[in-house]
């Protein structure tokens, strides 16, 4: 929660992500299903985007954790989603 806010005191001001990016990839998998959820009655054009990317991202950062120094011929895949 503190990278959320002041666990002592949540309430006093806005809540603000400060994490670092490797704090951050791990939070992807938490968060793609609350947009999704958070989105799903509006799904505006720019929503999907956003769900789109956070997706993305996740599969970026988890085959950086995956991977070696170089990557594989398993790792150049061209297929979509």
């Amino acid at each position: 929660m503190s990278m959320f806010t002041d666990t002592q005191k949540p309430w006093a001001k806005y809540s603000q992500l400060d994490c670092k990016g490797g704090e951050a990839g791990h939070l992807l998998p938490a968060f793609i299903p609350v947009i999704q959820r958070l989105f799903e009655d509006t799904m505006e054009e720019c929503e999907q985007q956003m769900i789109l990317v956070a997706t993305h991202l996740e599969k970026l950062v988890k085959l950086w954790g995956e991977a070696d120094t170089f990557l594989t011929s398993l790792h150049h895949s061209t297929k979509k989603p």
